[in-house]
C-alpha cells in the first residue's frame, strides 16, 4: 500500500503495520487502496474488506456483502489471540428449506479419467462417459422414486440451470446425494434451452461461492429424460465462417 490512496483503521490508531508486525490482540481493517504489500491479490479486488484478528486474515461483514453474503453472526468470547469458531448453516444443504423442492445434494468431485477438464476429449476420459455424456451416480432408492433405471439419461437441474447425464446406480452413495464429476466441457443447447448443458457439466448447477471444503456442492433434482437427446458437440471444432472481403472504392 502506498500514497494517499490508502486509508487504514487500526485499533491502536497506527498505520498499516505489515503482516510481520501485526499485534494479534489488536488487528486492523483495510478500507480501500492498493494492497501491494499483501500476498493476497484478492484483497484489492474486494476493496480490502478483510480484517486481521489473531494473526489471521478474515472477511469482514462488508467484504462478505460484496460477495453476496449476509452479516456474520455474533462471535462468542474467545481467548486472547484466538478466533472463536461459529457454525453457519450452508445456503444449500439437505437441512434447508430449499431441499423441499431440490431434495438431492450434489457432489461434483474430481473425475477418474482426466484432471479437471484437461483432455476431456482424450481416450481415458471418453472411456468413462455413457452415451457420450458424463455419468452421475445415484442411490437405487432415489432412482426408484424417480422412475430412473441404470443407464437412463437423466436431467439434473435446479434454479440456476440443468444438464444431461446418464444414471449409474449403486449403494456406495447415500440416499439424498447425487455425484457428478466436474470437467465435462460445457456444451449449451443453443438451439433449444441455452441453460441446459448437453454434455453433463455441473458448473451450470453450482453456486459461485463455496460452502465448505467440497467447493462444488449445491441442491438439485433429477428426472428421467424422455425426449430426443440433443447431440453432444463439446468436442467438435467450431465452424469458421469465410471472411468477407471489404469492397474497395465506390461502385
Amino acid at each position: 500500500m502506498s500514497g494517499t490512496d490508502r486509508r487504514v483503521l487500526c485499533a491502536a490508531g497506527a498505520d498499516w503495520p505489515g503482516l510481520g508486525g501485526v499485534d494479534p490482540g489488536k488487528g486492523a481493517v483495510i478500507e480501500d487502496g492498493e494492497a501491494a504489500e499483501m500476498p493476497f491479490a484478492l484483497l484489492d479486488t474486494f476493496d480490502g474488506q478483510v480484517a486481521l484478528a489473531g494473526g489471521l486474515l478474515v472477511w469482514t461483514d462488508a467484504g462478505l456483502a460484496l460477495l453476496g453474503g449476509t452479516e456474520m453472526p455474533e462471535q462468542p468470547p474467545a481467548a486472547p489471540g484466538f478466533l472463536a469458531e461459529v457454525w453457519r448453516a450452508p445456503r444449500e444443504w439437505l437441512g434447508s428449506a430449499l431441499s423441499a423442492a431440490l431434495p438431492l445434494h450434489l457432489i461434483s468431485h474430481q473425475p477418474e479419467g482426466r484432471l479437471h477438464s484437461q483432455l476431456d476429449h482424450g481416450a481415458a476420459s471418453l472411456a468413462g462417459k455413457r452415451l457420450g455424456r458424463e455419468p452421475c451416480r445415484l442411490n437405487p432408492e432415489d432412482a426408484a422414486e424417480r422412475g430412473i433405471s441404470e443407464g437412463d439419461m437423466v436431467r439434473v437441474f435446479n434454479h440456476r440451470g440443468a444438464c444431461l447425464s446418464v444414471a449409474r446406480l449403486g449403494r456406495d452413495i447415500r440416499p439424498g446425494v447425487i455425484s457428478l464429476p466436474t470437467g465435462a466441457w460445457h456444451d449449451p443447447d443453443l438451439e433449444g434451452d441455452p441453460t441446459l448443458c448437453r454434455h453433463g457439466n455441473p458448473n451450470v448447477l453450482t453456486s459461485e461461492i463455496a460452502q465448505g471444503s467440497a467447493a462444488m456442492t449445491c441442491l438439485v433434482e433429477a428426472e428421467r429424460f424422455g425426449g430426443p437427446a440433443p447431440e453432444v458437440r463439446a468436442h467438435r471444432p467450431p465452424e469458421i465462417e469465410p471472411r468477407q472481403e471489404a469492397p474497395y472504392g465506390d461502385e
